[in-house]
This record gives C-alpha cells, sequence and structure tokens, in this order.
C-alpha cells in the first residue's frame, strides 16, 4: 500500500522525539508533518517541495515527507544564548526542515536483473498491469539480453536465469547488448526455477525503446516489475506473463523523483534530499 499517510506522520514524530537538544527530547505538531511531491521547478530553477492532499488521486504521485521541527516559545521552548546574553539576547526561536524522498529505481545491483527486456510502450500506468510475451518471435514486446556481455553465448544467459552468473550491475542510460532468439535450454531453465518458486515468481526487467526486431544493442530507460506466470519451453520457447507498473521493489535504492518510462518501478529505500 503505497498510500499510509497516517504512518508516515507517526514515524515522523517517533524519529523527531528520539533525538535531543540540550539534552532534552523534542515534540513535533502533526501540522509539521507534510507529505507531497519533490520535484523539479522550472521557475526557480531547483528542486522544491510541493504539498499535496493525501488522497487516491495521488496514490502513486507523492513521493515525499517534510518534517520541520521547532525550539520556539510554543513548541520545546527557544533555545538559550550564551554570548547573545551579553547583548541583551538571551534566547532565540529556531526551525529546520528536512525532507525525505521515496522515488523510482534507476539503478540495479550486480545480479538483480534478469535476462529479458521490455519495450518501453509495453510499460503500463502505475498501478495497473499488462499481459506481454517474450519469445523468439519479432513481433514481441521484448527480448533476450546478456547485460554488458557483447555476444554471449546460450549457456552464459541461461546461468544468468539459474543464477548461477551473476547479472551485471546496470544503470539508466547504459547500453545492454539484445540476443536475436533465445535457445531452448534458457526456457527450459526458466521453467525449472519457476517451478521451483510454485509458479511465484517476479522478477526485474530493463526497460529498453520498443523497437520491430530486439537483436541490437538497446539503451536503458529504466526499470520494472514482470511477474512470471506460464513457461513454454517447445515448440514456441514463450515466457509470458504481467508487467506491473508501480510495483515497489524489496530492496532498492531511491534514485530519482521523474524519468519516463523509469517511473514503473519504485524504490523501497527513501533518501533524505534536504
Amino acid at each position: 500500500d503505497l498510500l499510509n499517510c497516517a504512518y508516515a506522520h507517526l514515524k515522523a514524530m517517533e524519529v523527531v522525539f528520539k533525538n535531543k537538544s540540550d539534552g532534552k527530547h523534542l515534540w513535533i505538531s502533526p501540522a509539521d508533518v507534510d507529505v507531497g511531491v519533490w520535484q523539479y521547478n522550472t521557475a526557480s530553477n531547483a528542486w522544491e517541495f510541493q504539498e499535496l492532499p493525501c488522497d487516491a488521486a495521488n496514490s502513486y504521485t507523492l513521493n515525499a515527507v517534510r518534517v520541520t521541527t521547532r525550539r520556539t516559545n510554543t513548541w520545546n521552548g527557544p533555545v538559550r544564548l550564551f554570548f547573545g546574553a551579553i547583548m541583551g539576547f538571551d534566547t532565540v526561536e529556531l526551525t529546520a526542515q528536512a525532507t525525505a524522498l521515496l522515488g523510482w529505481v534507476r539503478n540495479l545491483r550486480p545480479g538483480a536483473g534478469f535476462p529479458i527486456a521490455v519495450g518501453d510502450t509495453f510499460v503500463p500506468p502505475p498501478g495497473e498491469r499488462l499481459w506481454v510475451n517474450f519469445s523468439p518471435d519479432y513481433m514481441d514486446s521484448g527480448g533476450w539480453h546478456s547485460f554488458l556481455h557483447p555476444a554471449a553465448s546460450a549457456d552464459y544467459i541461461q546461468d544468468l536465469v539459474s543464477g548461477d552468473e551473476l547479472s551485471d550491475a546496470i544503470k539508466v542510460g547504459d547500453f545492454i547488448e539484445m540476443q536475436n532468439g533465445v535457445a531452448t535450454s534458457t526456457v527450459q531453465e526458466t521453467l525449472r526455477q519457476f517451478t521451483a518458486r510454485n509458479g511465484d515468481w517476479t522478477v526485474v526487467l530493463p526497460v529498453v525503446p520498443a523497437a520491430n526486431t530486439y537483436n541490437q544493442r538497446c539503451e536503458v530507460l529504466g526499470f520494472v516489475a514482470f511477474e512470471i506466470t506460464e513457461v513454454s519451453p517447445a515448440p514456441d520457447k514463450r515466457v509470458s506473463g504481467w508487467i506491473r507498473g508501480g510495483y515497489i521493489a524489496p530492496g532498492t535504492e531511491t534514485g530519482t523523483s521523474t524519468g519516463g518510462s523509469g517511473k514503473s518501478l519504485r524504490a523501497s529505500l527513501p533518501k533524505l534530499v534536504q
């Protein structure tokens, strides 16, 4: 569930309380926790936080939480001054803000990807899914690849599927080596892995420009989740399933809040941006 603003408020208040100022725990008001979007403002030429309503319409738009802490007469008491007292200023009121972003995936660590890539026109909007097939048919939604290894053998791609070979770390902007067709042995290994997981297997695919054929080097535009539901080694050597938009990938790091087809795979680890 992407939308849990009450939990965001609760965790913000807990974290603030764990920190101290002058040896005292800090308290914040619920009004000091805002949810919204961290985005680029072309007018100011800067990244900024914009508060948005926490409702279903913004389920996949909300990507940031901003928290304001205060040392004022109303909240936590003002900061006492030592040298300022000499000039007649005993205290000062201060506020500070921090913003955490939970954005989209732009990098995959070694071993995190799967040797199939999908064309960008087959990536559904966040919250939706699209049925796709991958096989040697040039009319398919994508094709097999060997990450950064040129002209890799069928045995190498088969080892990527089994996990005997660790896939390369790749990022948006890299070029991966697409393969013309797929060996039966690779699809058979995919079926073995699928069966071993009791038919419950979701993998991460790179997104590449859609093409009539997928037998050349292609640029990585983003990443997407692929829920494998059917593997047919013979005679069509087909892997089928659902491309899932807006999927939250466990253990993935936030790379950006925007980015074309990269929006299809959401990170699970936030980062501070302010």
